[in-house]
């Protein structure tokens, strides 16, 4: 047992709980997705820019107490978990597929939420928040690279966000997209990666088939307001056809210089 300071609450002391970056329920679809398509060694891979490897082991820490953990779990992680890609399903995609699109063009379509039956707004945003957060507060791989971002006085805002007493910060936006069917990158889950722009920045997370990017600074362009999930009209979510170019150009991006951790990769493959 180890006592201290929750990063959430601040309570303190109190039991901090083995609290997770990624949920272990998403190693568990991937772990069953793969014994599907007949792997004989179910892990996931984790990649870093020094190796690529199969385990069991999962990035983990004593971060929150477990009024906290539990408000995670109860306010997004369980609806995006039974919502996200899950091999054979995807009641998110599966939601949006039957739906008008508000506005459409070949490449991509933006999908009003809010009219969506069985849509969580809330649950989407709170999911994402709470991701981006953890990554910003923690070194959960426990290499000097992590963690990779810097929210600056954003990280308080989403900390009091994520804690029930202010609401989502309004110098941040959120975009959520989908890929098109087919989608090879469905299965993967990446640590929040930064793209930094004049004026602000954005973090992006691929998980298991929805894309979260968060909008952080003063600067953003107002006509990119529109596609804000959480003030945006309608909450519009994006299929993207292009979302596996987009993601995959970003990871060809950070890896084509890590070459033992690309060659580790294509052993396993």
């Amino acid at each position: 047992m180890k006592v201290g300071k929750c990063r959430l609450c601040l309570n303190d002391p109190v039991e901090l709980q083995r609290s997770h970056f990624f949920p272990a329920a998403a190693y568990k679809i991937i772990r069953e997705e793969t014994i599907r398509e007949g792997f004989q060694n179910p892990n996931p891979v984790r990649m870093t820019d020094v190796s690529a490897v199969q385990t069991s082991e999962q990035y983990t820490s004593r971060l929150l107490c477990h009024q906290c953990e539990q408000r995670f779990q109860a306010n997004g992680e369980r609806w995006v978990l039974g919502n996200c890609w899950r091999g054979d399903t995807f009641r998110l995609s599966g939601l949006i597929a039957g739906e008008k699109a508000s506005l459409a063009c070949p490449e991509a379509s933006v999908y009003h939420a809010s009219g969506i039956p069985g849509i969580n707004i809330f649950a989407i945003t709170f999911f994402a928040a709470s991701m981006f957060w953890r990554a910003a507060v923690h070194n959960w791989s426990g290499r000097s690279i992590e963690p990779a971002i810097d929210f600056g006085p954003y990280e308080e805002q989403l900390r009091q966000y994520l804690n029930g007493v202010a609401e989502f910060p309004k110098d941040c936006m959120l975009g959520v997209v989908l890929p098109a069917p087919n989608s090879k990158l469905v299965k993967h889950m990446m640590h929040p990666y930064p793209t930094r722009r004049r004026g602000f920045c954005i973090y992006t997370l691929p998980f298991l088939g929805i894309g979260f990017s968060l909008f952080v600074g003063r600067q953003i362009p107002r006509d990119w307001r529109g596609a804000d999930f959480v003030r945006g009209a309608g909450n519009p979510i994006i299929v993207d056809a292009r979302f596996d170019k987009m993601f995959g150009k970003d990871l060809l991006f950070m890896f084509w210089d890590k070459s033992r951790a690309l060659t580790m990769l294509k052993q396993i493959e």
